[in-house]
């Protein structure tokens, strides 16, 4: 004579249809690039870097360029000054006229 079991069942997902949008959503994120893709996505990122290198090489040339003018515009001062100590000092002036035309 057969016998009666008790079954279990399964209780139905209380929202079917939001889990099966879950699982649409989840898969296109695990997709993984195409080599096209992951060589575009790295050239992107190597442009960026260069770009940046490009951005920090032309303020360090301009801040060098500053630096130059100050350093020319320093030493024109300094020349200007021995210059005008030269030529108004009068023990340097006459003493090398009188020995070049002595030795003349």
């Amino acid at each position: 004579m057969a016998t009666l079991t008790a079954t279990k069942r399964r209780l139905p997902a209380p929202h079917p249809a939001r889990d099966r949008t879950r699982i649409l959503r989840l898969e296109p994120a695990t997709t993984t690039q195409t080599g096209r893709e992951r060589a575009l996505a790295e050239a992107r990122a190597r442009e960026a870097g260069a770009r940046l290198k490009l951005g920090l090489a032309l303020v360090r040339a301009e801040q060098t360029y500053a630096q130059a003018v100050r350093s020319l515009e320093e030493f024109d001062e300094y020349l200007r000054a021995v210059r005008a100590r030269v030529w108004t000092t009068p023990v340097i002036s006459s003493a090398g006229r009188h020995r070049r035309s002595a030795l003349a």
